[in-house]
């Protein structure tokens, strides 16, 4: 925007930029290697809670007041199976919601930190970053690249961010540039004004060959005639 930047300022921002994006690669190593754990925590619940899901659906069709009548003995130790079934699959059942609501928990907090380190980064790379040029940019990823609202709202990183408003910015110069040389006029002369020239311009090539009697002005002459 015709701002002068130092050589000093310039290095300064580009150190910050390549210190973000080292701390960004080395969250984004520790968080695989977090979800890599929790990946396998979740399918060894899983896992279990298919297993006693199957093992309880056993009792499923069981009449009990009628095995309490016909065989008591019979009914106490399957109750008893039956019971202790149930109490492990409900444990396993509540330590996978327990499990879940703790990662919603986890991805909110991490989602919110991730979009307050980006911030960071947008203010320092991005001249006159405010909350206007933040809804600019929404509102051309959604108008020209066919984002939905929901995804964009999900965009948190600050490199995608810088992306777009780079495509804004490009596509916002490139219209620019196109209404201007529709708005330059041509230097036309109207019919009127043309047909005038060539009348005057072949009144003073026959004049000059009159003069002259040369082959240059005769041409000149034949030119301006048609």
């Amino acid at each position: 925007d015709g701002e002068k930047i130092s050589v000093d300022e310039i290095k300064l921002g580009y150190m910050r930029q390549a210190d973000y994006t080292k701390k960004t690669q080395a969250v984004a190593e520790q968080r695989k290697a977090a979800e890599e754990q929790t990946a396998n925590y979740e399918s060894t619940l899983n896992a279990l809670l298919t297993a006693s899901g199957a093992d309880l659906s056993r009792f499923d069709n069981v009449n009990w007041e009628q095995a309490a009548v016909q065989n008591p003995d019979q009914y106490r130790q399957a109750k008893a199976m039956y019971e202790q079934t149930k109490q492990t699959h409900d444990f396993i059942r509540a330590q996978a919601k327990e499990h879940q609501q703790r990662t919603e928990t986890q991805q909110q907090a991490a989602m919110k930190e991730n979009a307050k380190e980006s911030l960071t980064v947008l203010k320092s790379t991005i001249p006159n970053w405010n909350n206007d040029l933040y809804y600019s940019i929404g509102e051309y990823a959604t108008g020209s690249l066919g984002v939905s609202t929901e995804e964009f709202n999900e965009v948190h990183d600050h490199r995608m961010i810088t992306a777009l408003y780079k495509a804004m910015q490009f596509d916002k110069a490139k219209t620019e540039t196109q209404k201007k040389v529709k708005a330059t006029p041509k230097k036309t002369l109207s019919g009127k004004k043309a047909e005038l020239g060539k009348k005057d311009n072949y009144r003073k090539a026959r004049d000059r060959l009159k003069k002259s009697g040369s082959m240059e002005d005769a041409v000149q002459a034949l030119l301006n005639r048609t």
